[in-house]
């Protein structure tokens, strides 16, 4: 690939198309989602069927993400970002359609959610190896910052668009909002013109040796594995905490959507703002993998606080502010993790790379959801929070142990 085509003045112009066009998109989906979420806590009040609806969501992710990442490095990846998209919103189309007939039972909310993984499984490798493509390596973790922060100002808003859309429109209708950022994320990417790897795999296609190979990479660079590994406890603890967000302000603390969307926007505003300070001083970040470790750190101790607050209005409050914290913790861990990659992993495979670390995540998702949910629903949200918090921390400490011990 001649890298002079990354490096031309038109660079900056097609990243920021690209990543303008997907925050809006985000927005769309993003507000959806949450009204999806929301009609399930409001309808059942239950736990174990929020978790229900979660794993049946996560299942693509599992069974098939493993394969998007060897599709993605050997397709266009211009061309498997447009058809994600449109899958999406496709479906969010026929949904609507759906929704129009009557209401329909709450697995069906599970049925939507599982289409839309499927699309996003393939989405999202290949906006990640499409990125240094586009961008100077030392110019990445600057991008990614204002991807990122181009994207929690759409998960800022999605909340506040959520709850007004369910309050004022028919769900048939919300559904449509998710198509329509689908078609301006796609018309935006067939403007612009992304580099393309050549194809230099002579081999007959095996995707499962292509993930293999995918994964022997991974491996080969023991600290990153080793955090990885240290980095999945951890969040098998506190993944669940997201999805879990909603039903503990509603159902806890009693409060109503507005006070969901109140603590939404507060998480995206904490993660927007340790987005610009990670964008400021992102090249002073020698040791990328010690602030993952950090950020995981700020998530437990916020899940924790969450569980020890009062179940009153002034605890409903102060649940809110702990907000910040969550969501600036929750994405402190993710630029530098996903940077230290993009800088250290050949890129003709960053597509397997970024699918087999989606899939991971994704898996570890309904492995937490399956073995909390359940105890969530016995012991309290509240006292799930602490676990998850402790369990959290204590994971971390322990790890930094070993890596000293190890002096990785």
């Amino acid at each position: 690939m001649d890298m002079e085509e990354t490096k031309n003045e038109k660079w900056q112009i097609n990243f920021l198309i690209i990543a303008i066009s997907q925050a809006i998109s985000l927005l769309g989906s993003g507000a959806v989602q949450f009204v999806l979420i929301w009609w399930i806590v409001d309808k059942t009040g239950s736990a174990l069927s929020l978790t229900y609806t979660t794993v049946l969501s996560l299942i693509p992710s599992v069974f098939i993400g493993p394969f998007a990442g060897a599709l993605v490095d050997r397709l266009k990846r211009k061309t498997v970002i447009i058809s994600a998209d449109l899958f999406t919103g496709v479906i969010a189309l026929l949904f609507s359609l759906l929704f129009s007939i009557g209401e329909p039972p709450v697995y069906m909310i599970g049925i939507v959610l599982f289409m839309r993984s499927i699309g996003n499984i393939f989405h999202s490798p290949a906006i990640q190896a499409t990125m240094p493509l586009l961008v100077p390596k030392e110019q990445l973790i600057k991008a990614n910052s204002i991807n990122q922060f181009l994207g929690t100002g759409s998960f800022l808003l999605c909340p506040i668009l959520g709850a007004a859309m369910y309050d004022l429109l028919p769900m048939k209708y919300i559904l449509l909002s998710d198509f329509a950022g689908a078609l301006i994320a796609c018309t935006a990417i067939l403007i612009i013109k992304i580099p393309e790897l050549p194809i230099v795999i002579k081999k007959k296609p095996n995707m499962l040796r292509e993930i293999k190979e995918g994964l022997i990479i991974y491996m080969q660079d023991k600290q990153l594995f080793l955090v990885t590994i240290i980095l999945c406890i951890a969040l098998l603890f506190l993944s669940p905490t997201g999805t879990f967000l909603n039903l503990i302000v509603g159902t806890v603390f009693h409060g109503s959507v507005w006070h969901v969307s109140a603590s939404r926007v507060l998480s995206s505003i904490g993660a927007l703002v340790s987005f610009m300070v990670i964008g400021i001083i992102g090249a002073k970040i020698k040791d990328k993998l010690n602030g993952t470790l950090f950020g995981i750190i700020i998530v437990g101790l916020s899940a924790f606080i969450v569980g020890i607050l009062p179940h009153n209005n002034i605890g409903l409050n102060l649940l809110l502010i702990v907000c910040l914290f969550f969501g600036a913790g929750m994405n402190i861990y993710n630029i530098p993790y996903r940077t230290y990659i993009q800088e250290n992993i050949p890129r003709e495979k960053l597509g397997r790379v970024f699918s087999l670390y989606s899939s991971l995540m994704s898996l570890l998702m309904p492995i937490g959801l399956i073995i909390t949910g359940p105890i969530a629903e016995k012991v309290g949200m509240d006292r799930y929070f602490i676990i998850a918090g402790l369990g959290s921390m204590a994971t971390i400490i322990i790890g930094k142990i070993i890596l000293k011990i190890k002096k990785l």
